[in-house]
């Protein structure tokens, strides 16, 4: 039989989602605030972003025909979860081109579709 030892950081990261999770389901059935039970899902994304980001890209990519349209206002509506997925992975992009421009060639940003997006942007 083998005995494969569990690192310290895998076992601190399962205590703490475990604790996060039971908190926030009983947080949401005292309150009945019933998004609260999303916390552990915005957990775990935001541990997707740190190991690798691009599993974040494949997430939005199955998630794409799985939207919905929520409205949040009579005049205002956004795509459930696609939106915000895409809006993260935004965010992302610009974090690492601020902290490691090097990882983009200079032809990249050179590049006439590249030079459209941001003349309309």
């Amino acid at each position: 039989m083998f005995i494969k030892e569990i690192n310290k950081f895998s076992l601190f990261s399962f205590i703490g989602f475990t604790i996060i999770t039971i908190l926030s389901v009983l947080l949401a059935w005292q309150t009945d605030l019933y998004f609260l039970m999303g916390i552990p899902v915005v957990f775990l994304v935001a541990m997707l972003v740190v190991i690798d980001v691009k599993y974040i890209f494949y997430l939005l990519l199955f998630m794409l025909p799985c939207s919905i349209e929520a409205s949040i206002s009579s005049s205002l509506a956004t795509d459930i979860p696609t939106e915000p997925l895409t809006v993260g992975l935004m965010i992302c992009f610009f974090v690492l081109l601020a902290f490691k421009p090097a990882l983009f060639q200079k032809k990249f940003f050179r590049h006439p579709i590249i030079l459209i997006l941001a003349a309309q942007f």
